[in-house]
């Protein structure tokens, strides 16, 4: 697959946005320093890297099978069923305006749409890439252009670098427990669960994590030698997914409005589902910022 992009720039900063392939944040630097990073293998392989964009069902779902309404839907794409990262992080997306340092981009959902029978209703998905000297805004909006209102979450998914001195903090109160990397509806501190994240941090390069954080009640950070990233988030982002593998070069940190397996578990009436809520006719909009200072 030929994969077309686009750029932004502000002075040292540098920005590669995929636009064919699900509105990717595929690179975020300063100088020669890498803040968000990509595999060129894995997105050949159409792996995840880069930052994935994550609507309307962020991270997984179970069984593929979700619910609106007094409906159950079968979340698939092309004929084959879709347990994780929803619908749109490799469909492509309209360039509304680029500028510089600001890109809009767009992907709508309607009844022609191959989405429709995964996801019922007309809306359009708008993301808005604002760059600066020393920090990235993702700003999303979901317009819900359908008769019936309907519920959604969202997340980006963004790989940061890292190096051996890299500290993470998570300023989480609790963990969702999960099996199989789905929630069970028990919750345990986040401290007890990963001692000290959610306090003095952690060694990045330390931790093989998988795991659904809420009660935020700070910005999240990484902090290395050389580097100082901090995550502001809209208040609608009420978890943070926090992923790393063994010997990876990076961390996730995924500010996501709802939590895994969502639209499931709101059904069972779990009270940390937070699904959002959009009416019909109406808009709503988030955003999260990653602030960089070079030491």
């Amino acid at each position: 697959m030929e994969f077309n992009t686009i750029e932004l720039k502000n002075k040292d900063a540098r920005a590669v946005i995929l636009t064919n392939y699900g509105a990717n944040l595929l690179s975020f630097k300063i100088g020669d320093k890498d803040i968000i990073i990509y595999d060129k293998e894995a997105l050949q392989n159409k792996k995840s890297t880069g930052t994935p964009v994550l609507f309307p069902t962020p991270n997984r779902v179970r069984d593929c099978l979700v619910p609106y309404g007094d409906k159950t839907v079968l979340q698939q794409k092309n004929g084959t069923p879709r347990e994780i990262h929803g619908l749109v992080y490799d469909e492509p997306f309209l360039v509304e305006s680029k500028t510089q340092t600001e890109a809009v981009l767009s992907i709508k959902i309607n009844k022609d749409s191959h989405l429709y029978d995964s996801f019922p209703f007309e809306c359009t998905l708008r993301l808005t890439y604002s760059l600066f000297e020393n920090a990235l805004t993702l700003k999303y909006e979901v317009v819900n252009e359908s008769d019936s209102d309907f519920d959604f979450g969202f997340a980006f998914h963004p790989f940061f670098a890292i190096d051996d001195t890299t500290e993470v903090f998570i300023p989480a109160n609790i963990m969702l427990d999960a099996i199989g990397c789905y929630p069970t509806k028990k919750i345990i501190p986040t401290d007890e669960a990963f001692e000290s994240l959610s306090t003095n941090g952690r060694n990045a390069k330390g931790l093989v994590i998988d795991n659904d954080f809420t009660e935020i009640f700070s910005s999240p950070t990484l902090k290395s030698k050389s580097t100082s990233i901090e995550i502001n988030m809209s208040e609608d982002f009420k978890h943070l997914i926090v992923f790393r593998k063994i010997d990876s070069p990076f961390i996730c940190i995924e500010p996501q409005t709802c939590s895994v397996n969502a639209h499931n578990l709101s059904k069972e009436g779990f009270e940390k589902a937070n699904l959002i809520n959009l009416k019909k006719g109406e808009s709503h909009s988030g955003f999260a910022s990653v602030l960089v200072d070079i030491k």
